[in-house]
């Protein structure tokens, strides 16, 4: 994914980087298209991060650079599940970071300069040597400081452990520029940590077999992030780094199996647009916004413990008790994999899992927890640290349990159904069964936001709701399928509700928020011929400052890595 480094002087870099048709087909290989301007964009901030870069770093003639370039990222389908063992549908966008960079072979320094004004100071120098303490005042007054100096300690640390006898030692001069919208969710910071520690691996190039693999670095990225104090996951970037121009990636990215993280592909029809909107409201988990955020994940993470104590209820002799009780992560109750593992169809997977659902409470309080389920208070007690300590919560309130389960369960058979339709589309050239096709793919994305929908809310899982559910399920009832009950998880907000209908109304396909949500940017996927009406209908019924900036389609491309130019004009045109 990464490629090799590719090392210029930047007289030649002038030259690879000017507007020509040898430029584009290369370029065309990342960005997966013909599109000239998509391809004279993207050539665009190349040359303005070289020009910035040479205007900041004067260097001699045969100073040779290289060129990082790492990418914001979509989740297509697969919200909120990725902790869990589901499955992702993502993508690298074309919105970058876009690094040029000078290895320093004399000296273990980082110099780094950054063209966003809103990440202040916009210069960081620190040494290759340097420690916590010796940065102190740094970390204290820059948070991306924090990104930089977290990304290149833990690149040392790993480097040292897989080889005691090699390190990392030469530094780098760096110059970054991007077209990332800032604050809107799309992984802005993971972006950055990864183009910083690529931007050292390039810098060292005697490192050879210590250099880490993709997986590694997924890892790296983000353990930098929790230095800086930032909790993450490992889809975003997975995603950034394992995503190829033109394609959708699909794969788990489970913290407690990375070795499970094995990405399938599937070619991103070129029929539909990738639509994101930018609702211009910034996530900012304080107040109730942070009540909303907490209590959900509070009760998804005590989703499958909840779930197979009730089990226990079973006969013990019976495979669906042995079955569930061997369960270790939420995906798995999903009903392919538990009709899998019971040795059944899914009708009655699903008709199982309706009815050990209703067996959980609706709503519960914390005590009241407690005193059903005693065998899981180191359980409650590790949810409560992570979610509830920062809450002023009543005593008295209840939480919703069945809700943000259904939901977890119900995206996960999401998920994995999304990248099937996907791959029967890759063949499948009938307009009406392609057609129909589009319509299950759209109402995925829809039901999925509805899930995290505020307005309208959707419908509880009530205990005569999920009985309904498991006789139709039972009796083939197609629209009884798990996939196709939103669920409760609130993560959306009532302006991303708002986009999410206009989009729709409006000839998208389907759409749904991305990321953790509660702000942020929402994805819609529409026909190229309803894109100018989508557009329309947003910036009249939605408008907000510089909502010109707030609509961008975009592209499937290439994961992070190193900017490798294959095809260059003949020496005789380069003058």
């Amino acid at each position: 994914t990464m490629g090799e480094v590719m090392f210029e002087t930047a007289e030649e870099w002038r030259r690879i980087l000017a507007p020509t048709q040898f430029l584009d087909a290369s370029l065309k290989q990342i960005y997966g298209t013909d599109s000239s301007s998509v391809l004279h964009s993207r050539a665009l901030l190349y040359r303005q991060a070289l020009d910035s870069y040479l205007r900041t770093f004067p260097s001699s003639p045969s100073t040779r650079l290289f060129i990082v370039r790492s990418p914001a990222r979509v989740n297509l389908r697969g919200m909120h599940v990725d902790n869990h063992g589901g499955f992702c549908n993502g993508c690298a966008i074309s919105k970058e970071i876009i690094l040029v960079v000078g290895p320093e072979q004399s000296a273990g320094q980082i110099s780094i300069r950054n063209s966003d004004a809103s990440y202040q100071p916009s210069q960081l120098d620190f040494d290759l040597s340097a420690t916590p303490k010796d940065v102190e005042n740094q970390t204290k007054s820059s948070n991306w400081f924090k990104y930089v100096f977290g990304a290149v300690t833990v690149l040392k640390d790993h480097i040292h452990q897989k080889n005691a006898s090699t390190s990392l030692s030469s530094g780098f001069s760096a110059y970054a520029v991007s077209d990332i919208p800032s604050g809107a969710a799309l992984g802005s910071s993971h972006a950055f940590v990864l183009s910083i520690l690529l931007a050292a691996l390039g810098s060292n190039p005697h490192l050879n077999s210590s250099a880490p693999s993709s997986v590694d670095l997924i890892l790296l990225a983000r353990s930098a992030e929790g230095k800086a104090g930032t909790v993450t996951g490992l889809a975003d970037q997975g995603l950034m780094l394992l995503s190829r121009a033109g394609q959708i990636c699909h794969s788990t990215f489970y913290q407690g199996r990375p070795q499970d993280i094995l990405p399938q592909y599937v070619t991103w029809p070129k029929d539909l647009e990738i639509i994101l909107i930018d609702s211009r409201v910034r996530r900012r988990l304080a107040g109730a916004q942070l009540k909303d955020y907490a209590l959900p994940r509070f009760a998804y993470s005590l989703a499958l413990a909840l779930i197979q104590e009730e089990a226990k209820s079973l006969p013990t002799s019976s495979k669906s008790s042995t079955v569930l009780g061997s369960v270790e992560r939420l995906a798995q109750l999903a009903p392919e994999p538990l009709a899998e593992a019971l040795g059944s169809d899914t009708y009655h997977a699903s008709s199982l899992f309706y009815r050990l659902l209703k067996s959980v409470p609706l709503k519960s309080t914390v005590e009241d927890l407690r005193q059903r389920y005693p065998n899981l208070a180191p359980a409650i007690e590790k949810g409560e640290a992570a979610y509830l300590k920062n809450l002023d919560v009543d005593g008295n309130l209840e939480i919703e349990l069945r809700g943000p389960l259904l939901f977890g369960v119900a995206e996960c058979a999401r998920a994995s159904k999304f990248y099937r339709i996907l791959k029967q589309l890759e063949t499948e050239n009938h307009p009406n069964v392609r057609g129909d096709l589009l319509k299950k793919l759209g109402r995925l994305m829809n039901d999925g936001h509805l899930g995290d929908s505020r307005e309208p809310a959707p419908p509880q899982p009530t205990d005569e709701s999920l009985e309904e559910l498991a006789k139709k399920i039972q009796e083939g009832n197609l629209e009884a399928e798990v996939e196709k009950q939103p669920g409760d998880f609130k993560a959306s907000l009532v302006e991303l509700d708002k986009l999410q209908k206009l989009a729709v109304d409006n000839g998208a396909v389907g759409s749904s928020l991305t990321g953790a949500g509660l702000g942020g940017v929402l994805v819609a996927i529409a026909p190229a011929e309803s894109v100018h009406r989508i557009r329309e209908a947003i910036f009249k019924e939605h408008p907000v400052p510089g909502n010109e900036e707030a609509f961008h389609p975009v592209l499937p491309i290439a994961g992070s890595g190193y900017l490798v130019v294959n095809f260059r004009p003949p020496l005789a045109c380069r003058h």
